[in-house]
Order: C-alpha cells, then sequence, then structure tokens
C-alpha cells in the first residue's frame, strides 16, 4: 500500500467513526506494534475484527427477539 491509498482509507474513516475515535485506534496498534510486533498485532487486530462481528451479530440477535 503507497501513502495515497493510505492517507484515502484514512479519510474514509475519519467520516465514519470520526477523527478522536481513529486516533486513539492508531495509537492502541501502534502500542501493540512497541508490545508484540508487527506479525503479532495484525493476528490481534484480525481477532478484534472477528470479535467485533460477532458482537454485532450477537447484539442484533438480542434485539430481533
Amino acid at each position: 500500500m503507497n501513502i495515497q491509498e493510505y492517507g484515502d482509507r484514512e479519510k474514509k474513516l475519519v467520516r465514519l467513526i470520526g477523527t478522536s475515535k481513529l486516533w486513539n485506534f492508531n495509537q492502541f496498534v501502534l502500542d501493540l506494534v512497541e508490545i508484540h510486533g508487527v506479525e503479532k498485532t495484525q493476528e490481534i487486530v484480525s481477532e478484534l475484527g472477528r470479535h467485533a462481528v460477532d458482537t454485532a451479530k450477537l447484539h442484533e440477535e438480542t434485539i430481533a427477539k
């Protein structure tokens, strides 16, 4: 990914979730990189993504009842 693609994605995310939330997320990821390295951070963030989807699905199921 080049810097232009990164910047475009970041602008889209700012529009979706806001600057402060994206800033906090980026800081969280950078902290993980410092502690665990890039490869382990990628695994952790991927698992967090799966967890978020599962949480959303369970939330929808609960509301639908």
